[in-house]
């Protein structure tokens, strides 16, 4: 709001709250109409992913959006101005904009990071999904939660502790984790920019190119093992949504020869990405050998495919309801 305020004496801001969502109401100066904005608000460092599903959820609702962020990169920024979506970040940067008219544009300011601050490792990101794919954990033993996320009894105890004192982890049985939105939001920036990084065991080619070919012989080599389809794979089968020629396979430990198995070769734009995943919830799907809805959500909002960010909204809306 301190952006807004800054941009001249003209310019009053409202914020309206009811039932759980925000409207914006901008009056600039006396003979200037009053414009409304629905209000999306994160405190967590936007990503390309997150901005993703900002803008996803945003083309399905009839009054403008607005998203206020701590920071908004140059080029995210920008992709968010090219699907029509408006933001404001705490350091100074905006693009507000209706249908009529350019309401104000700043762009090139940095956050100053504080010295010595510790960016989260990917432990408590795990810590973090496991909570969000079965919140009713928050209520858990520590040793249980531990388990389920795949690390260890004390960095969970570390990590719990933390979000606690952070207020992120109130838990009412109806509706599930009170802040889950922010913690979805926390997740999303997470796999991409640090877990997927450190799950990624390599992509590769196939000698099959048909995808449902490929699909088959991977239910052929794993048989009744613990593995499970992600992204779009994981998709087409829940919401018989067309895929694209991605396949994203996750594994708890990827066989010496599995690749001479599957029949591939690594390379870098293969468009097979094997992944080794920890946690016994990432293997609790919608169906089986299909990962949790949450991590198939996430890994279609890091496609580059067309389609991903599509399937990834209807996704949300029919699986994950109660956190998103």
């Amino acid at each position: 709001m301190n952006t807004l305020r800054a941009l001249g004496q003209s310019v009053t801001a409202r914020l309206i709250s009811k039932g759980g969502s925000s409207t914006l109401q901008l009056e600039l100066g006396a003979h200037v109409a009053r414009l409304s904005f629905e209000v999306r608000t994160t405190r967590t460092h936007l990503s390309y992913p997150l901005a993703a599903g900002i803008i996803e959820e945003a083309k399905h609702t009839e009054v403008p959006w607005l998203l206020f962020a701590p920071y908004v990169p140059g080029p995210i920024g920008q992709h968010l101005v090219s699907q029509q979506v408006s933001y404001v970040d705490s350091v100074g940067n905006c693009h507000v904009e209706t249908r009529e008219m350019l309401v104000a544009h700043i762009e090139g300011r940095k956050p100053v990071r504080e010295p010595g601050v510790r960016m989260p490792g990917v432990t408590s990101h795990q810590l973090l999904f496991a909570l969000l794919a079965q919140p009713d954990l928050a209520e858990a033993p520590v040793r249980r939660i531990a388990l389920a996320a795949g690390i260890g009894r004390s960095a969970a105890q570390e990590q719990l502790g933390r979000l606690n004192m952070q207020g992120l982890l109130d838990y009412y049985a109806p509706s599930g984790l009170l802040q889950g939105r922010e913690l979805l939001d926390r997740w999303l920036t997470a796999y991409a920019e640090s877990v997927r990084p450190s799950w990624l065991i390599a992509r590769c080619r196939p000698q099959v190119s048909d995808p449902q070919a490929l699909e088959a012989l991977i239910e052929g080599v794993c048989g009744n093992g613990i593995w499970a389809f992600g992204g779009a794979a994981a998709a087409s089968r829940m919401l018989r949504f067309e895929r694209g020629t991605e396949t994203v396979l996750h594994l708890p430990e990827i066989p010496r020869d599995l690749l001479e198995r599957l029949q591939v070769v690594p390379a870098a734009d293969g468009p097979l990405t094997l992944l080794r995943t920890p946690g016994a919830l990432a293997y609790r799907g919608a169906m089986p050998h299909l990962a949790h809805p949450l991590l198939v959500y996430s890994e279609l909002l890091t496609s580059t495919e067309p389609q991903a960010a599509r399937a990834a909204n209807a996704l949300r809306e029919q699986f994950l309801a109660k956190v998103a």
